[in-house]
């Protein structure tokens, strides 16, 4: 990324572009996100930080932890996989 289109600091204007909380008010669904607390890819204060912007623009957000879990769900995969469906079917 930083390759094609620079830091923000090199490049502002592309990445205040690309910001999520620059759209949020576009939402008109429920968001649920699902977080381990042992994930290498993503900080949970990313998502805490995401749920947090959610919330400010007036949109229904929550976050569901799972303790110890990795980004990808090893051992609680079938029920991070169930609890989705069920959301997404509600």
């Amino acid at each position: 990324m930083v390759a094609l289109y620079g830091t923000p600091e090199s490049n502002p204007d592309f990445w205040s572009g690309v910001n999520g909380e620059r759209h949020m008010e576009r939402l008109q669904v429920p968001v649920r996100i699902y977080h381990g607390t042992n994930d290498a890819d993503v900080p949970l204060k990313w998502t805490d930080k995401t749920v947090a912007a959610l919330r400010t623009a007036g949109k229904d957000a929550e976050v569901i932890i799972y303790p110890g879990e990795q980004h990808e769900f090893g051992l609680r995969f079938q029920d991070f996989m169930k609890t989705s469906r069920e959301f997404l079917e509600s």
